[in-house]
């Protein structure tokens, strides 16, 4: 059963979810990638697959370039 509150985002509720272990390490990768945390993404993905884009919050915004080293000249 969800659980409902108001929370800074808006009207909220809360759902439990146990995906399969390799799901759980493609989000979590994902997720590190885009710098964003897990909550928001499968939120957004949630969204997305529901039918309403407007509720997007972080998944419009492009994945944050990952930082590499300059080489040594």
């Amino acid at each position: 059963m969800a659980r409902t509150r108001s929370t800074n985002k808006g009207d909220r509720a809360q759902i439990m979810a146990r995906p399969d272990r390799l799901v759980y390490e493609i989000v979590k990768e994902e997720c590190a990638e885009r710098g964003i945390p897990m909550g928001q993404y499968v939120a957004d993905v949630l969204a997305i697959h529901t039918g309403h884009p407007e509720l997007v919050r972080e998944l419009n915004k492009p994945k944050e370039p990952k930082e590499e080293l300059p080489l040594a000249m």
